[in-house]
Formats: C-alpha cells, sequence, structure tokens
C-alpha cells in the first residue's frame, strides 16, 4: 500500500464515521422536532394546584424567617452603597 492509498482509506473512514453520525443526529432531530421549545415534557404530570398549600406554608415560613432575622439583627446590613455622604481631606 502506498501513501496514496492510506489517504484515500483514511478519507473514506472518516467519511463514513460523518455519513453515521449524521444519520444519528438527523433521528434525534425527528424525534425532538416539535418539542424544541418545550421546558417541561408533556409526558409529565405535576399537581401544582393540589401542592399549593405546602408552597403557602413554605412561603409563609420563609417570610417569617427572614422579619425575625432583621429584628434580631437590628436591621438590614447596609453596604458602602448606601453610606452616603463625603469626605474630603485636604492638606496644605
Amino acid at each position: 500500500m502506498g501513501y496514496e492509498e492510506d489517504k484515500y482509506l483514511i478519507i473514506s473512514s472518516l467519511l463514513l464515521v460523518a455519513r453515521q453520525e449524521n444519520k444519528k443526529r438527523e433521528t434525534r432531530d425527528e424525534k425532538y422536532r416539535d418539542r424544541k421549545m418545550e421546558f417541561i415534557r408533556p409526558d409529565i404530570n405535576i399537581d401544582f394546584i393540589g401542592r399549593r398549600s405546602v408552597a403557602h406554608l413554605i412561603s409563609g415560613a420563609l417570610i417569617l424567617l427572614t422579619i425575625l432575622l432583621l429584628i434580631f439583627r437590628g436591621g438590614p446590613n447596609y453596604g458602602v452603597d448606601f453610606a452616603g455622604g463625603i469626605l474630603i481631606q485636604v492638606r496644605f
């Protein structure tokens, strides 16, 4: 086998692999063609309305925890963004 035969053998095998990968991609695209923008698949069934009382309890607990933390910590912790004022030092 010469150099030219090796080159053609490598190119043909690469083309064969690329074609097989393209076929896999096409079958995957056909499967999900109509569902590209769906965030929740149609076969998932979550009862959001039935669990709303649990969500209300969790939300209420988090709000109450936030209020208690604000009371015990002495209010919000204002960072340097809300410190305000100007300080100018001039030396003559």
